[in-house]
């Protein structure tokens, strides 16, 4: 009976080990100052921070994608998180005007849904990007993977516009 009772004790804090940990991956740019600068632009950092950079960007740009896994988040986790800059998000319709705009828009209801979820709205938007590109359960998979109402999602999406 002992045995199973250390058994169930080691089981429930291994559990609760996972869940603070997935918690804490679920949004890995919290505890990082975030803003909206007056033009709508998505600002992370320290506004204080000596070095400001500013990225335009296309989630279906193929080699935006890359460029936000190979330079942006090590960047962001190296300079931005330690409070030595600051980087400022704007969305750009480059790759094609009605597509790249609704994807820009979903990541800007997520924040709305979500306040202080841009960032890691951004990166799950580039990551569907970039496995599935744009198709028919992209907003549904987006929706899932941030835990968000798609209902909700789809209104936002419609009345709002970087553009």
């Amino acid at each position: 009976m002992l045995k199973l009772s250390r058994l169930l004790f080691t089981l429930a804090l291994l559990w609760v080990a996972v869940m603070v940990s997935h918690a804490q991956d679920e949004n890995p740019y919290a505890g990082i100052p975030m803003s909206r600068g007056e033009d709508g632009a998505f600002i992370i950092g320290d506004p204080s921070a000596d070095v400001k950079i500013i990225e335009f960007s296309d989630f279906l740009c193929p080699h935006c994608q890359t460029y936000n896994e190979q330079v942006i988040k090590p960047f962001i986790e190296e300079y931005v998180a330690t409070g030595q800059s600051q980087f400022e998000y704007r969305m750009v319709l480059v790759i094609d005007q009605n597509i790249s705009a609704v994807t820009a828009n979903l990541v800007e209801c997520a924040d709305m849904q979500s306040e202080g979820l841009f960032w890691h709205a951004h990166d799950v938007m580039f990551d569907i990007i970039e496995q599935n590109s744009f198709t028919e359960t992209t907003i549904s998979d987006f929706a899932g993977q941030l835990n968000l109402d798609e209902t909700e999602l789809i209104s936002c999406v419609q009345t709002v516009s970087q553009f």
